[in-house]
C-alpha cells in the first residue's frame, strides 16, 4: 500500500507485483461525473492528485482499477497528464 493523496488527504492505493493498482477514487470510469476513463473529476487538491499519479506511474503501474467502473491501462492516465501539460485540458 502506498499513500496517494489528492482526491482526499488520506487516499491510498494498493499495488500488485503484476503492475495492477487499486486506486479507489483517484480514477473514474463510466460514472455519472465522467463517462470515459481517466483521472478523478473530484479532488481536494488537484495538483497533489497529479503528483500521486506520477508517483504510481514511476512505480510501474500498468493497469488501473478505479472505485467506479471497469479497469483500464495506465496509458489513459499518462495521456491525460500530457494533455494537461499542453494546456489541452
Amino acid at each position: 500500500m502506498i499513500c496517494t493523496p489528492g482526491h482526499t488527504q488520506g487516499s491510498c492505493s494498493v499495488l500488485f507485483a503484476d503492475g495492477s493498482a487499486l486506486v479507489g477514487d483517484m480514477a473514474m470510469n463510466d460514472w455519472y461525473l465522467r463517462s470515459t476513463s481517466g483521472i478523478a473529476v473530484l479532488a481536494e487538491e488537484r495538483k497533489t492528485l497529479i503528483e500521486s499519479w506520477k508517483k504510481l506511474i514511476g512505480m510501474g503501474v500498468k493497469q488501473v482499477y478505479p472505485a467506479h467502473g471497469p479497469s483500464f491501462p495506465i496509458s489513459v492516465i499518462t495521456d491525460e497528464i500530457s494533455l494537461m501539460k499542453k494546456g489541452a485540458l
